[in-house]
């Protein structure tokens, strides 16, 4: 009835209305009438949000993720400058 992903996203987002659930990627209007009163009962009864897992890469890996992509957006802004000078 839902993938992998559809299921995490559920789990993430916990949806407490049929809209809600809606709004999630996989849930059209056929899933929601025929599985969404039972998913959303499910969600009601598991509790609260497990605590969020700790990056195993440590900040140190989205930090120097910015640097390089701070980097590549400073180079294009140079490319773009430079083609706009050509005659």
């Amino acid at each position: 009835m839902c993938n992998n992903r559809q299921l995490a996203d559920v789990v993430n987002k916990r949806p407490a209305k049929l809209a809600e659930l809606g709004h999630l990627n996989g849930f059209a209007d056929a899933k929601l009438k025929k599985y969404g009163a039972e998913i959303l009962a499910l969600i009601a009864t598991a509790g609260p949000r497990p605590p969020e897992a700790p990056n195993p890469f440590g900040n140190a890996f989205a930090e120097k993720a910015d640097a390089l992509t701070k980097k590549e957006n400073a180079l294009t802004k140079t490319r773009r400058h430079e083609e706009e000078k050509k005659p």
